[in-house]
């Protein structure tokens, strides 16, 4: 399955999900054979987040459109929505430790792939705010010490990892307010 066929699957999958359409959970196994449960949680987070019902109406909190039934609130979100929901899936599969992670390998210069546009514009804020290369040295912006590559990423992930969490979460909010 080519990553486009995949993407235009899971956005079926969350919209008919979120719009309480049935979902089973082969078609979630499927696109995600070594994560499913995690997913079918992160499923169940995203449909209560975006879809609220009043009565037998459902109502869009993304934009605030509404009073639609199942079938209508699947069409919505599917062709309105699409990339928000993707994104907001492949954000919620990326842990605390992970976000760590892919920001203190940002921040050495590591090769890291990221899906989700909002993660990546995420780890790459904080990530800018880490580090300072000069030459093969890099300078840790929150202590002032050199360090290799490899001894900046371990540098980061060992001493700095309450900094660097709470830098994400602050940036996260300022993401999310940003995009409002």
């Amino acid at each position: 399955m080519h990553r486009t066929e995949k993407t235009a699957k899971l956005i079926e999958v969350i919209s008919r999900r979120a719009s309480g359409l049935v979902v089973r959970d082969e078609e979630i196994r499927y696109l995600f054979p070594y994560r499913s449960v995690i997913v079918i949680k992160a499923l169940e987070r995203i449909a209560s987040s975006v879809v609220e019902a009043r009565g037998n109406l459902l109502f869009c909190r993304l934009c605030g459109k509404g009073g639609f039934n199942k079938r209508g609130m699947y069409f919505h979100l599917s062709r309105m929505h699409g990339k928000e929901v993707i994104n907001m899936l492949y954000d919620s599969l990326y842990s605390v430790e992970r976000l760590i992670d892919l920001t203190a390998k940002l921040a050495s210069e590591m090769r890291v792939e990221i899906k989700s546009e909002r993660t990546k514009e995420l780890v790459k804020s904080v990530s800018l705010l880490l580090t300072e290369r000069q030459g093969e040295v890099f300078y840790c912006k929150l202590c002032n010490r050199r360090f290799s590559r490899k001894g900046i990423y371990m540098h980061l992930k060992r001493k700095h990892r309450l900094e660097i969490k709470q830098m994400l979460e602050k940036n996260k909010i300022n993401l999310t307010l940003d995009q409002k």
